[in-house]
C-alpha cells in the first residue's frame, strides 16, 4: 500500500485536503470519492514531504533560462511526436524516433524512460507522471484526454503550441529587460571606476591648491576613499545583496511578495496582468476545448497559473463554480481581472462555447502583449539612460566645480 496525497471539495465548495492509503492512483481516487468528496488531484505522498506536483509547481519558478530549456524540450517533443503518431507511426516507434533525436544526454534518459515504459504497457500519460519537473499536470491532463479520446495527435499539436507560446513570451520579456538590464551593469561600473581612479587623481589636485571645495566635491572624495579602503567588505556585500534578494523570492513568503508587487506596480503591473490573464484564457480555453470539466479545468490551470495571486482567484473560482455560481460572477469586478476578460467569460457560458471564446481572447491578448512589452522597454531604455547621464554629469560637475571657482577667483580684482 502506497500513500497518497489528495485535493478535493466538499459540496458546500470548501476545499480538503489530506492523505490515504492505496495500491493505486485509481483506488485512491475511489476511496475518496466514496466519501462524497469531488477530486481534483491525486499524487503519491513523497518521503520527504512534498508531493509530486508540489515539487513541480516550486521547480517551475527557476531561472528565467531553465523554463525556456523545458519549455524548448516539451515544444519538440509534443511536435515531433504529433506528427509521427498522426502519420500511424505506432506510439512505442514514435518515442523511439524522437529519443534519437535528442541531443541532451539527460533528456534522452527520460525519453527513454517514457519509451519503456509505454512498452510494459503504461499509458504516455501515466508515464509522464514519474517525471513531473519536466511534464506537469496540465500536460498530464492534456496527454490523457487524447489518450482516452483517441486524438492523441491533436492534444499534443495543442500541447506544443501552449508551450511554444509560452517560450515565445518567455523570450520577448528576457530579450525586453536583456539591454536595460545591461545599461544598469555598465552604468555601476562607471560609476564604481570614476570614484576608485579618477576621483583620487583629483583629490591630490584639491589638496594642494588648498581651496574649500564644495559639499558635492567633499561627497564625493569621502565616497571615493570609502570604497578604496573597504573594498573588501563592500565587494562582498554588493555581490551578497542580490544573491540574498534572489533566495529570498524562492521562499513562500517572498514569491508572494514578489508577485503581488509584480501585479501592482506602475507601470510594470498592468503588461504583468495582462500577460498572466492571456495565460490562463489560453489554458482555460484549451481544456475546455478537449473536452476536460470545468472544475478540472480550472483546477490544471490554477497549478500552471505561475502568479500567487491568479492561483488564489482560480481556488475561489473553483469553490464557487461547485457550488453552482458563474463563472463570471467570480471574475466580474475583480482588480485581478480586466473587464474584457469578465465579459468574454460571462458571454461565453450564455452561449455555451467558453472553451472557443478564451481561445480566441488568449490570441488577441498575444498579440497586445507582445506590443505592450515592446513599448514598456522603449520606455525603460531612455529613463536608464537619463539617469545614467545624471550621474555622470554630477560626478563631472562636482569634480570640477573647485576649478571653475579657482579660475573665477583667480580672474577678479586684486
Amino acid at each position: 500500500m502506497n500513500q497518497y496525497s489528495y485535493v478535493a471539495y466538499e459540496k458546500s465548495g470548501t476545499t480538503k485536503r489530506g492523505h490515504i492509503e492505496a495500491g493505486s492512483e485509481s483506488e485512491a481516487r475511489d476511496k475518496v470519492s466514496k466519501q462524497g468528496l469531488f477530486v481534483t488531484e491525486v499524487q503519491q505522498a513523497r518521503g520527504d514531504g512534498l508531493d509530486a506536483a508540489e515539487t513541480a509547481n516550486a521547480a517551475s519558478g527557476g531561472a528565467p533560462w531553465h523554463i525556456i530549456k523545458r519549455l524548448t524540450r516539451l515544444t519538440e517533443f509534443s511536435r515531433q511526436l504529433s506528427v509521427l503518431v498522426s502519420t500511424g507511426t505506432p506510439l512505442v516507434q514514435a518515442i523511439n524516433a524522437v529519443e534519437r533525436q535528442a541531443s541532451d544526454a539527460e533528456w534522452k534518459a527520460i525519453i527513454r524512460d517514457l519509451r519503456e515504459r509505454v512498452e510494459q504497457g503504461s499509458s504516455l500519460a501515466e508515464s509522464m507522471r514519474e517525471h513531473p519537473l519536466e511534464f506537469d499536470a496540465l500536460t498530464q491532463s492534456l496527454v490523457a484526454a487524447g489518450e482516452s479520446s483517441g486524438k492523441l495527435p491533436e492534444m499534443l499539436k495543442r500541447l506544443g503550441s501552449i508551450a511554444r507560446q509560452r517560450q515565445k513570451t518567455v523570450q520577448t520579456v528576457m530579450g525586453a529587460m536583456l539591454y536595460p538590464c545591461l545599461l544598469i551593469g555598465i552604468s555601476l561600473i562607471v560609476v564604481v571606476v570614476m570614484l576608485m581612479f579618477v576621483v583620487p587623481r583629483f583629490a591630490g589636485m584639491f589638496e594642494s591648491l588648498d581651496a574649500q571645495l564644495p559639499a558635492t566635491t567633499a561627497f564625493l572624495l569621502t565616497l571615493g576613499d570609502l570604497l578604496r579602503s573597504w573594498w573588501f567588505v563592500i565587494v562582498p556585500v554588493g555581490v551578497g545583496i542580490p544573491i540574498g534578494i534572489y533566495f529570498a523570492f524562492r521562499t513562500q513568503r517572498g514569491r508572494r511578495f514578489a508577485d503581488h508587487a509584480l501585479v501592482t506596480f506602475p507601470v510594470i503591473g498592468p503588461v504583468a496582468r495582462s500577460l498572466a490573464l492571456a495565460r490562463i484564457a489560453r489554458l482555460l480555453g484549451v481544456l475546455l476545448n478537449s473536452h476536460v470539466k470545468l472544475l478540472e479545468a480550472l483546477d490544471l490551470t490554477r497549478q500552471a497559473a505561475g502568479n500567487r495571486l491568479y492561483r488564489e482567484l482560480l481556488n475561489e473560482a473553483t469553490q464557487k463554480v461547485t457550488v453552482g455560481e458563474d463563472l463570471a460572477r467570480v471574475f466580474c469586478d475583480h482588480r485581478l481581472v480586466t473587464p474584457a476578460f469578465s465579459e468574454t467569460v460571462r458571454n461565453g457560458e450564455q452561449t455555451g462555447r467558453l472553451g472557443e471564446a478564451l481561445t480566441g481572447l488568449s490570441e488577441f491578448m498575444d498579440e497586445d502583449n507582445e506590443t505592450a512589452v515592446k513599448a514598456l522597454t522603449s520606455l525603460i531604455e531612455p529613463m536608464i539612460l537619463v539617469l545614467l547621464g545624471l550621474v555622470v554629469g554630477f560626478v563631472a560637475i562636482s569634480l570640477f566645480l573647485p576649478l571653475f571657482d579657482l579660475t573665477a577667483s583667480a580672474g577678479g580684482p586684486k
